[in-house]
């Protein structure tokens, strides 16, 4: 919910026109407000290499339900002007406050594939999820512009009911030189389909590569790993702005999402720029504000790290409170390219779990001070977690004169000796202009992803070292939008009234939207710290963390 209880809705037609209308109300049988929105706007594509020629993007319409819709309520809606079309529901999200049991749904590098369907599945059947988060790399369109199209279509049946948020990863820069001139600029889909409506502007953002939303008692810090993000870079700016605006008596927990990990150990993508400077850059600042998690995409594997700074283990405080936060890095939802198995050896003390399998994760926030994050693989059942751990929240921070504090005073030689290679190597690329060329407790201890896999009466023995394997060999890109579709949704040919993808957006804390998209048919002071971290669900063990 909005700072005023409203909801942004976006969607996207071929036809009616390019007047925003939606109906809706909190009973499928009175839809009896209506929400008049801005004029639609559209985009095209030219070029052979953008899946032109004619390639339009259809209208994209945006409304504003409120002021006053009701926090964590059922709400039904129309989007257009044929009352023939379906109506959708969704449940409207909790404002900043905390609200114990809370959850979120964790995913990144989806793409759009039957693995991807399988994921997106799980996560619908699941139920308890109020929210998904997703770390970059959305649809694998890769120039191709039909297949945002049809990665919308395959994500409705779950995106239509759940609100979504997303950061850029590289396969939404979508570079011109690339793609096609016609597309005019980078992130030029990505901008009309999500990154015009995200809440940048409400978060005192003036970019949509980064921002932030509060719900459910959670602060969210959404970063980009394309942009700026050297010191003195207004990313960076706006991040200590951000950060000492944060109330910690309303959001207890802050989180962080990017596209690139800044702790990785598998062979894909390791010590990249995006990762290396931008950590340099900072880390320092965001343990300073008693981050407690960040998640990451981009590396098709599951990885999940101790509490950590500046590649180290971080030691409890004196309470059991973690000094540092965990990284989830979370990129296996699953793309085309398939898993990524090889894993760097020795593991750094820092991780605690790797395995190359496709699958997502949940985020439940017990409490204040306790939050359990599960890892779901797509081969299990889906009331088995391959992964769990209860995680404490980061309340006493690190002593005055730590090692950490030597960080940031190398961040600033990261940030004169390395921002001209970064910049030369096309390292982030800025607001559409293209640059130049805590232990589990109760499943697994710490380890290195070996098991069993038993799939469809086929046992393989994977570990994720060196001769590593993928669960299963990479998914084929269905041949059609319908094919995709059909999968999802077990219909026969596919639905033969999906149409476009388009986008619901939910404004959350603070004016921050949350994004669920949809179809339609055819025609202030640093955080306060706190004296201890401690909370219940069945018995936790302070020693076990």
């Amino acid at each position: 919910m909005g700072a005023d209880g409203s909801v942004t809705i976006s969607w996207a037609q071929l036809s009616g026109g390019t007047n925003s209308t939606v109906a809706w109300g909190y009973s499928e049988d009175a839809l009896t407000e209506v929400a008049m929105g801005s004029s639609a706007v559209s985009y095209t594509c030219q070029d052979s290499t953008c899946g032109g020629p004619n390639y339009w993007s259809g209208f994209l319409h945006t409304a504003v339900l409120g002021p006053r819709v009701l926090p964590s309520s059922r709400v039904f809606y129309r989007v257009g002007e044929d009352a023939n079309w379906p109506t959708f529901n969704f449940t409207s999200l909790a404002g900043p406050e905390l609200v114990e049991g809370y959850a979120f749904a964790l995913v990144g590098d989806l793409g759009q594939t039957a693995h991807s369907a399988e994921t997106a599945q799980r996560i619908m059947s699941g139920g308890a999820a109020r929210m998904v988060v997703h770390a970059g790399d959305l649809s694998y369109a890769d120039c191709d512009q039909p297949r945002w199209d049809s990665y919308g279509r395959l994500m409705e049946p779950l995106a239509s009911r759940v609100a979504w948020m997303t950061v850029t990863g590289n396969h939404e820069m979508e570079d011109p030189l690339k793609c096609g001139l016609s597309l005019n600029q980078s992130f030029a889909a990505y901008d009309a389909r999500y990154g015009s409506a995200l809440p940048f502007e409400a978060s005192g953002s003036k970019s949509p590569r980064y921002y932030s939303f509060e719900v459910g008692g959670a602060h969210w810090i959404m970063l980009g790993s394309y942009t700026d993000y050297t010191p003195g870079s207004p990313q960076l700016e706006w991040l200590a702005l951000d950060l000492a605006s944060v109330n910690r008596t309303q959001t207890p927990w802050l989180l962080a999402v990017l596209h690139s990990p800044w702790y990785n150990s598998n062979r894909a993508h390791f010590n990249e720029t995006e990762e290396r400077l931008f950590r340099l850059s900072a880390e320092a600042m965001l343990v300073e504000a008693k981050l407690d998690a960040m998640f990451a995409g981009h590396v098709h594997a599951y990885e999940r790290s101790l509490p950590v700074v500046d590649n180290e283990v971080a030691e409890k405080s004196t309470s059991g409170c973690n000094k540092a936060p965990i990284y989830l890095n979370i990129g296996d939802g699953g793309n085309h390219e398939g898993p990524a198995p090889l894993w760097r050896q020795p593991q750094p003390a820092w991780s605690a779990f790797r395995e190359a399998s496709f699958g997502h994760g949940t985020l439940e926030l017990i409490n204040a001070s306790v939050a359990e994050w599960r890892w779901h693989r797509n081969d299990d059942p889906p009331e088995v977690a391959a992964d769990s751990v209860y995680q404490r929240a980061v309340r006493s921070g690190l002593a005055a004169g730590s090692r950490f504090s030597r960080v940031a005073a190398y961040s600033d030689i990261g940030s004169s000796v390395e921002r001209a290679s970064a910049a030369a190597r096309g390292g982030f690329v800025d607001a559409g202009v293209s640059a130049p060329a805590q232990l589990p407790i109760r499943s697994s201890p710490v380890q290195d992803g070996k098991r069993n896999i038993r799939k469809r009466g086929v046992t393989l023995s994977q570990q994720n070292g060196e001769a590593g394997l993928p669960v299963k060999p990479p998914a084929p890109r269905p041949a059609t939008a319908e094919a995709e579709f059909a999968y999802l949704t077990q219909t026969p040919g596919g639905s033969k009234n999906a149409l476009l993808a388009s986008w619901l957006f939910l404004i959350g804390g603070f004016g921050a939207p949350l994004t669920v998209p949809l179809f339609l048919p055819q025609n202030s002071p640093l955080p306060p710290l706190y004296a201890a971290c401690f909370g219940k669900r069945g018995e936790l063990n302070p020693n076990s963390y």
